[in-house]
């Protein structure tokens, strides 16, 4: 749906916390920045005036939409978001806005004019699925009117040449609606991206005991072009906390095999809802660095959070400005995802499939791919001296730093890692 382009690579924006005064203007200024570190598409967080009523802390979650139509004040202007998207566009970066479709802030005006559109008891009370979620109101799915009415929504912002949406909570909505709605909205705009926030695993079980509708992953592939890897998510948080790489490794391989092949996962370490990869990590560079050439090269869309390239441990507060202070960037680490995206351009659209070699030690990957294999190894538990790997003997070109790398009696250096190499192509016979 959007092959005619380079493999994805994503930006993420929360503009409230971009800058010190928090605004589309900064972020536009900064989209060079952005794109010199090969990111070609920026995912903005809602945009939209946020609720009153019920409101959590003190500037409120950007997920209680009170406008559809309208852009916060406190972020800027139509004309600031529309020069944003104009900006990107002439720097070859493609724009996603965040939508916010299974419900609105507490104070929006279908509250009063429309409360046949949200989810009521018999008594007509307003409810939500989600005890904590408590500035909003669900929206029913039920009301054919409420679904011409979000569809409208999507229309008019891709008439304002944004490239695709990011869905909140996608799994929580019929996917009767999503299949029309993708129907309706191409025909404004085509070549749409769809990215779908689904739920962990855990989330969709627990909502189902509740009797409450939820999607599944496999279910959303049908509609959308990129969905969180959320079904893997807890096995994730094993692996980067206690270090328990098999099981992630293998659901990984398993999800690869069984979702449609056009579908791509986003491989997201962080981002708004999680806290820092940084902070998980202990602040440990090399882990660090190996968790993000994993993520970057694993098949996929490539995905940064705003400071993120910081090496920050603090996660901004979703409801309180927190500026990311970008002036802490790392130029090597920089430097690093300026490679790793430019390597995806040149290997990312040839992946056919791939498969995770059980270690304990180190995340491996083997890509089957059409113009020749590639092969991953990635230091991400932080081991020293020698790691044993499942690669045959030799010297080969590493893509990510360019230098020759031996494999001897089946191992290599863990310092050598993170390791990307053609595994047909670039093989140096040594006689070893």
């Amino acid at each position: 749906m959007d092959s005619d382009h380079k493999p994805l690579s994503i930006y993420q924006i929360f503009v409230r916390n971009y800058g010190p005064c928090g605004t589309l203007n900064e972020v536009r200024s900064d989209l060079k920045r952005i794109r010199d570190l090969g990111f070609n598409c920026i995912y903005l967080l809602p945009v939209h005036p946020v609720g009153i009523s019920g409101r959590k802390g003190t500037l409120g979650s950007p997920y209680a939409v009170r406008d559809y139509y309208a852009v916060d004040p406190v972020l800027g202007t139509m004309s600031d978001f529309t020069e944003l998207v104009r900006e990107a566009h002439r720097l070859d970066m493609r724009v996603i806005m965040d939508m916010v479709f299974h419900h609105t802030a507490r104070d929006h005006e279908w509250v009063s004019q429309h409360p046949e559109y949200y989810v009521r008891d018999e008594e007509g009370n307003f409810r939500i699925a989600v005890e904590d979620w408590s500035d909003i109101y669900d929206l029913d799915f039920g009301s054919l009117q409420l679904q011409g009415k979000l569809i409208t929504i999507l229309q008019f912002w891709a008439r304002k040449n944004v490239d695709g949406f990011r869905f909140d909570v996608a799994s929580m909505i019929p996917m009767s609606f999503w299949r029309k709605a993708r129907k309706e909205t191409e025909a404004v705009r085509k070549n749409l991206i769809w990215l779908g926030e689904s739920v962990d695993a855990s989330m969709v079980r627990n909502l189902r005991r509740a009797k409450v509708p939820v999607c599944s992953d496999s279910e959303l592939a049908e509609v959308f072009d990129h969905l969180y890897p959320y079904d893997v998510f807890d096995l994730f948080c094993d692996a980067v906390r206690n270090k328990n790489l098999v099981p992630y490794g293998q659901t990984l391989e398993y999800s690869f095999s069984v979702f449609p092949q056009n579908l791509k996962r986003v491989m997201c370490l962080e981002n708004h809802d999680r806290k820092r990869i940084s902070s998980l990590l202990g602040q440990r560079t090399g882990r660090i660095i190996n968790w993000t050439a994993f993520s970057f090269l694993c098949p996929g869309t490539a995905f940064m959070y705003n400071g993120q390239e910081t090496m920050d441990v603090r996660t901004p507060d979703l409801f309180e400005h927190n500026p990311v202070d970008f002036r802490k960037q790392d130029e090597d680490f920089a430097g690093l995802i300026r490679r790793l995206n430019e390597i995806r351009n040149l290997t990312q659209a040839g992946i056919l499939s791939a498969d995770f070699p059980e270690n304990s030690d180190v995340l491996e990957i083997n890509e089957y791919c059409t113009g020749g294999n590639l092969y991953g190894c990635f230091n991400v538990n932080g081991l020293r001296g020698k790691i044993r790997i499942n690669l045959r003997d030799g010297r080969y070109r590493n893509l990510i730093d360019d230098k020759l790398v031996t494999v001897k009696d089946g191992t290599i250096d863990a310092d050598a890692c993170p390791v990307y190499i053609r595994t047909e192509e670039d093989v140096y016979d040594t006689g070893i």
